[in-house]
């Protein structure tokens, strides 16, 4: 307690309550954010809202009861209240309450502001008694302006400086507890967040209390949550006034989790004028009007190191970017005002600078602006409008070919919303026309008057303009659909321009530009439903009958065209894309479509119908009559209309039904349709149409039931909204959570490092250990003749006896042991592919169709198994291991030409996910591929995958070599391969583990160097640096050049190669080959002929694979043996039996044919299958 302070002298503060510049002041100021703090933490978070947010007299009320709460009880009062409270008398934030109201009065004291002669015993700093501290408190509220003293006094009370620093603190370790944007259950909100919130309003505090907001809302939506349940929407949105810069970025960043917690702010935003203040920040940083950075570094924490990376200037830009966007969202009014302040040419340039100028480019930023144009387009004629006059579609058609899949997807998703169809009723009014018209039609006379029935034949169902002069469309003040000819060819452009994408090789990017096209169908149904339905009757057989469709006059031939090849692709990718999801969104385009198609003709059969066969009413009077007249001025007969119609239908009925049998998910719903269709195709056209009209009438419900039960739609597109929750929910800790190893994500980085490094260690000590064997260095300037000669004058010499002892105890320890037997079951017919894991005792296994495997060696388990999804009539020829030392992906290959890459095989431990993988991505590398090449069956689609570039090279069955980016998702290179026969293998001649920089070029090896083996025994070299498509990059056809110029076309082998294999032993840099005619050979790509051949096997040779760490290599043949070699050619071991028990319970049976082999990069171990259901695995003794 403060003794020397008299209770009298209180009332001479200085100051005025509502200056918080004033001793006085800042004491009220002080005291409201202690009781605010005290009932935000005690308080349900209802109950606070209703008393201390509401309302102005309330809230300071209920500051007043808590206080007396805390005299009261200690003068053993209970004091109550209504509602009930709990009792805050005890909570610790009092104390501070204490320490800054005698830290006040002790400067004033000092200072002698508290007037003359103030006797003052003693000071102390501990507190202040409760019944003086009562005084004070009435004394603040009680309070006459005229004893202010005329002179401003300041008092230092470090009150809320202290609070901030505790925030900090907290702030620095709270991110460990915060992974992946949720709160942690033990996590207890900071209680100094209301006092933050106070400190906004002082100027001297309110630049870094901002920093810590930021911060703190940057831990996850709980966190905005929290902030804003506290009361901090009134005063940042205040803040947004304020003609200070110096914050401004900051509070761009609190605004960006703000709105991507609740979008629903948008109005308020609008309502005050702040969007010019994000429109201006989209250039921040760019040199014009961004605003000048503080010269203070506000980004950095009290230990000195930056918050973020938003406070670069293209972080800035993307938050800006992104507000605007949530702003447009829905909310037409926000729209309206986004294209008032020219944010849609604002976006258009900033596009169109990134794409002049690649140097500082930022990502996100060109996704959001793209994501932003399509909202402030979508449902808003207007804004689409001004963005085709603007040519802002342009920029996002050079979007479309973006290095990244994201701002490819999204200038997608941009060109969709922009094409799609207004929200306004008058904009759609030929689609509502559309309806309107057939329903006319099928409330007309069954016997109209030839005039009248004369012009409906002019103008099929569905395509009759000039019918219809509602007042709507005369007082209209732009024109409907299809007679706005600027919209039209905009929009037809942009169509064809999204489906030039369809070979994207992101699944993402495909299926947007599938949900933009969707969006231009419905727009445009009637146009492509002509479309749709005159390609389908091209190719029926029984096309003579007459079309009810026909593409509206606005569309010319070109545009026609134009939608003809669209309408052809998306066919083509419902049925062949890799991706389900592709699927499922082209095949509900197609469908809706179709489904389209099959009601107008079932309606125009139904009509015509009845017009032949007049029903009667109960009285037995007929509705309507029969006139030949009428079908004779038409130049066609009554039989004959009926024909047409009944052919028409009866397609159209078996058509419709079989896409939906196709595509039903529910089997007993394909069974009803299967007997409904075959029941419509099987009637005989007598009992069809002759029948009663009530009979009519029943088929015709009969199908609208189907109809309506299998109606389709196609699906809105949820890029936007996904962005937005992944930018919701980005973790700013991120960072430091992977480089904590008590996290989980730092947890499973450290076990990696670990695992890593202990199998690239046990790989160096393999390739030490059996050195010996590594072939000697051949001649610089030719090979030797004969490779065996030399080596045996090489040990005649006592020293080389001691290296031959060596060789052979080396040889000696090479010899394999089958230490697995794995059977698949049943479940798999043979074994064609194979493949380990680096890092992990985990063996991929797929056999000859689409299931694939995934086996633990260790504990001879199957862990895993799941079909791959390529069709039934095509195989796997390729897999690899992807990302293999961080998170493993699984990537496989088919004949079919498609990639597809699996996620979550492994968990982040190494196991083996038993929940299940999932498809990350597919897509079709080779679309012209071949099933058979000069008749026989090709290899498929051959992969090369270079994990140190990301690059995948394909080939295979058709003519040419790709490199696919799979960071970029990009084909970035293509070459020719200039040969009839099929590529069966591909290489790097690169080892990014043996292999340094000083090694290109000289020895004729590189990164970007692929040898390629075909079908016919000839090898080509590849450089994916060579611009031109014209094949090989070198091609020396002169073979008395004797330079050192690298071939491209080796012809030495005389059969189908089996495989390729890029080696580095004893200092030789080799490409080693081997053909199905039984012989290895050894290429050194300096010379244009092989350095040395081992004739391995006399048999076919069906398998090959070599070591990466020791010199030798294995062959299998159909004639049921495996041949292990080391590089001199001596056989090392022949294996011909299992030497494990087989499922029949015998030990010694025979092996099967061999169809694959596979080495472990780093251990000692060889997987081998064959044609029956067993895969055996050998490891050195």
């Amino acid at each position: 307690s403060m003794e020397g302070v008299d209770p009298e002298s209180v009332d001479r503060i200085p100051g005025k309550i509502s200056d918080r510049k004033t001793p006085l002041g800042e004491l009220n100021w002080i005291f409201t954010a202690v009781t605010d703090t005290i009932a935000w933490n005690v308080l349900p978070s209802s109950l606070f809202q209703r008393l201390f947010r509401q309302d102005l007299l309330v809230a300071s009320m209920f500051r007043n009861f808590l206080l007396a709460d805390r005299i009261l009880r200690s003068l053993n009062c209970t004091p109550t209240s209504f509602p009930s409270l709990p009792s805050t008398a005890n909570h610790p934030l009092w104390q501070s309450w204490d320490l800054a109201v005698e830290s006040c009065l002790y400067q004033l004291m000092r200072d002698g502001h508290l007037g003359v002669d103030v006797p003052v015993r003693s000071v102390s700093m501990n507190g202040i008694d409760e019944k003086k501290s009562a005084d004070f408190v009435d004394n603040i509220s009680t309070h006459s302006s005229t004893l202010v003293p005329p002179k401003v006094v300041n008092v230092d009370v470090p009150f809320f400086s202290e609070q901030l620093t505790a925030f900090e603190v907290w702030l620095d370790f709270a991110g460990m507890h915060s992974e992946g944007g949720r709160s942690d259950p033990q996590l207890d909100p900071p209680e100094q967040l209301p006092v933050v919130l106070q400190v906004l309003l002082s100027q001297a505090h309110r630049v870094r209390a901002l920093v810590l907001l930021k911060r703190f809302l940057y831990l996850g939506p709980w966190a905005v949550n929290l902030a804003l349940s506290v009361g901090i929407f009134p005063y940042v949105l205040k803040l947004l006034q304020s003609p200070i810069d110096e914050y401004k970025h900051v509070l761009v960043g609190i605004w960006a989790k703000i709105l991507s917690f609740d979008s629903s702010c948008q109005s308020d935003l609008v309502k005050d004028q702040a969007l010019p203040h994000f429109i201006n920040h989209l250039t921040w940083g760019l040199g014009n009007t961004g605003g000048k950075r503080s010269e203070r570094l506000i980004g950095e924490s009290r230990y000195g190191r930056k918050l973020r990376p938003e406070d670069d200037a293209a972080e800035q830009r993307t938050m800006a970017t992104f507000i605007l966007s949530v702003i447009c969202l829905n909310f037409d009014t926000g729209q309206n005002e986004c294209r008032r302040l020219n944010l849609h040419l604002k976006c258009g340039e900033l596009l169109g600078m990134m794409q002049t100028n690649n140097d500082d480019v930022c990502e996100q930023n060109q996704m959001w602006l793209c994501i932003c144009l399509g909202r402030m387009c979508e449902g808003n004629a207007q804004s689409q409008r001004d963005c085709y006059a603007k040519n802002i579609h342009f920029r996002l058609f050079a979007c479309l070919e973006d290095k990244c899949p994201a701002v490819r997807a999204s200038a997608a998703y941009a060109l969709g919303l922009c094409i799609g169809l207004p929200s306004s009723n008058d904009e759609i009014g030929y689609s509502s026309m559309q309806t309107s018209s057939r329903r006319n039609f099928a409330s007309a006379p069954a016997n109209p008057p030839p005039r009248q029935y004369q012009h409906q034949q002019g103008y099929p169902i569905g395509h009759m303009p000039e019918m219809m002069n509602d007042s709507r469309t005369r007082s209209r003040d732009y024109p409907i659909i299809y007679e706005d000819r600027h919209i039209i060819q905009s929009d037809v452009l942009a169509v064809q321009k999204l489906a030039d994408g369809f070979d994207d090789a992101s699944p993402s990017v495909r299926c947007e530009i599938c949900l933009a096209i969707g969006c231009a169908v419905k727009k445009y149904l009637s146009a492509f439903a002509a479309v749709a339905h005159q390609m389908s009757r091209s190719c029926d057989t029984d096309s003579s009958t007459t079309s009810s469709f026909h593409i509206p006059l606005a569309f010319d031939e070109e545009k026609a065209v134009i939608l003809r090849s669209v309408w052809s692709k998306l066919s083509d990718l419902r049925q062949n894309d890799a991706h389900p999801k592709v699927v499922s969104v082209a095949n509900s385009i197609v469908c809706y479509v179709n489904e389209h198609i099959f009601g107008i003709e079932q309606e125009n059969s139904q009509q015509i119908m009845k017009a032949s066969h007049p029903t009667r009413n109960v009285m037995g009077s007929t509705t309507g009559s029969f006139d030949p007249a009428v079908e004779r001025s038409q130049g066609m007969s009554p039989n004959e209309k009926d024909d047409d119609s009944r052919v028409s239908l009866r397609r159209n009925v078996s058509e419709y039904f079989s896409w939906r049998a196709a595509t039903s998910v529910d089997n007993k719903d394909a069974v009803a349709i299967d007997k409904v269709s075959s029941r419509n195709n099987t009637l005989n056209a007598d009992h069809q149409w002759q029948g009663q009209p009530q009979e009519v009438e029943k088929n015709s419900m009969h199908f609208d039931s189907y109809l309506k039960r299998f109606a389709s739609t196609i699906p809105k597109s949820s890029f936007g909204a996904k962005k937005h929750s992944e930018f919701a929910e980005e973790n700013v800790f991120s960072t430091v959570l992977e480089n904590d190893p008590l996290s989980e994500i730092g947890a499973a980085k450290v076990y990696r490092m670990r695992r890593n490094t202990q199998y690239h260690d046990h790989g160096s000590k393999l390739s030490k250990e059996f050195e010996a064997l590594s072939p000697k260095i051949l001649e610089q300037n030719k090979p030797k003749p004969d490779f065996h000669d030399s080596f045996k004058n090489e040990l005649s010499s006592p020293a080389a006896a001691e290296v031959e002892a060596l060789v052979l105890s080396k040889k000696r320890d090479l010899h394999m042991k089958q230490c697995a037997l794995l059977s698949s079951d049943g479940v798999a017919t043979m074994t064609s592919l194979l493949n380990f894991h680096p890092y992990e005792p985990i063996l991929a296994v797929c056999d000859g169709e689409s299931c694939v495997s995934i086996w633990d060696y260790d504990e001879n388990v199957k862990e895993l198994s799941f079909h791959n999804g390529n069709s039934k009539s095509s195989r796997m020829t390729s897999m690899k291991w992807i990302n293999e030392e961080s998170e493993s992906l699984l990537m496989t290959a088919s004949d079919d030409g498609n990639i597809r890459i699996w996620d979550k095989v492994l968990q982040s431990d190494g196991s083996v996910n038993a929940a299940g993988c999932s498809l990350a991505s597919a897509f079709c590398a080779a679309p012209d591929i071949q099933t058979v090449v000069e008749g026989k069956q090709g290899s498929g689609l051959v992969t090369e995958w270079q994990q140190y570039n990301g690059h995948l090279v394909v080939a295979g069955s058709f003519p040419s070599i790709r490199w696919f980016d799979l960071t970029t998702q990009q084909c970035v290179s293509k070459q020719a391969s200039k040969n009839d026969s099929c590529v069966t293998t591909l290489t790097t001649a690169w080892d990014a583990l043996t292999c340094t920089s000083t090694d290109v070029g000289s020895s004729g090896i590189g990164p970007s160097i692929v040898v390629a083996g075909y079908g016919d025994g000839s090898m080509k070299v590849f450089d994916c640096r060579t611009k031109s498509n014209d094949g090989p990059s070198l091609d020396t056809s002169q073979k008395n050049n004797r330079r050192n110029r690298r071939m491209t076309n080796y012809s030495e082998h005389s059969s189908w190669i089996v495989n390729t294999f890029f080696t580095g032993f004893g200092g030789n840099w080799e490409i080693m080959s081997g053909c199905v005619a039984g012989d290895v050979k050894f290429w050194d790509l300096r010379y244009p002929y092989s350095v040395r051949t081992i004739d391995v096997q006399r048999s076919p040779m069906t398998a090959l694979a070599a070591h990466s760490r020791v010199p030798i290599f294995a062959s299998g043949s159909h004639a049921q043996y495996i041949k292990i070699c080391a590089y001199d050619g001596d056989a090392l071991q022949v294996v011909r039996t299992h030497d494990q028990e087989t499922k029949a319970g015998k030990i010694g049976q025979r092996i099967g044919p061999v169809s694959c082999l596979e080495f472990h990069p780093h251990r000692l171990l060889l997987a081998a299958g064959a044609t029956d259901e067993f895969t055996s695995i050998f490891r050195a003794e």
